[in-house]
């Protein structure tokens, strides 16, 4: 207890070990079913959380396959146009 300085990737690390069978195994699910369901930062959050812990699990994790799930998870036929708005709007 009481450790200090750790970086995130540390935490969720310690985090997947301690709880491997239960959180790792629900994040895999979790993240094949993303969906849309409110704006497209709650989305990219949630989307970036769990493609964080996936990575950790596994690090050869095909960029095809990401992109791919990101699209796939858009909730309509604007999401793509949303998405470039998004990155574009700074």
């Amino acid at each position: 207890m009481g450790r200090r300085g750790v970086t995130w990737e540390e935490f969720v690390v310690d985090l997947c070990a301690r709880f491997r069978d239960d959180l790792c195994s629900k994040v895999v699910e979790e993240f094949n079913r993303l969906h849309q369901t409110g704006t497209i930062d709650e989305y990219l959050l949630k989307f970036e959380e769990l493609k964080a812990f996936l990575l950790l699990q596994s690090h050869n994790m095909p960029e095809d396959y990401l992109l791919e799930s990101f699209i796939g998870g858009g909730n309509d036929s604007t999401f793509v146009y949303q998405c470039y708005e998004w990155l574009f709007r700074f």
